[in-house]
């Protein structure tokens, strides 16, 4: 492979001797600095958002997924009570993927499957 006259043997432009161009030596740094300007940015933001979900989970006692979870879980109880809706249209109205999933989701935070409710209310 061969390399461009401005690239030392890493990879790296090739800063060019003390005094012979200060300019794009100066050019060279600046650039540099901008790139890890902008690494470091994105670091510290995604560390941000690592350490304010792990204390809203600490605050709320639950995860971000198993808060939607429960949302979700609770939206379909509502569309059981009030519409009259067939249970697999609540499922996807409610936000899960497929019945089995609605049902097992259902069942763990009611004790009972969906359907139980539907005829408890019938």
């Amino acid at each position: 492979m061969r390399r461009s006259g401005n690239q030392a043997k890493s990879g790296l432009p090739r800063l060019p001797p003390p005094g012979e161009d200060d300019c794009g030596r100066r050019e060279l740094h600046r650039q540099a600095e901008a790139q890890c300007r902008r690494v470091a940015a994105r670091c510290l933001l995604q560390l941000t958002e690592q350490a304010g979900a792990e204390r809203k989970a600490e605050l709320v006692g639950a995860t971000p997924s198993e808060v939607a979870g429960t949302l979700r879980v609770q939206r379909a109880k509502r569309l059981i009570d009030q519409t009259a809706m067939p249970l697999s249209e609540i499922a996807f109205a409610a936000g899960f993927q497929s019945v089995r999933r609605f049902n097992d989701a259902f069942r763990a935070t009611y004790g009972r499957p969906p359907s139980a409710f539907r005829r408890a209310a019938g």
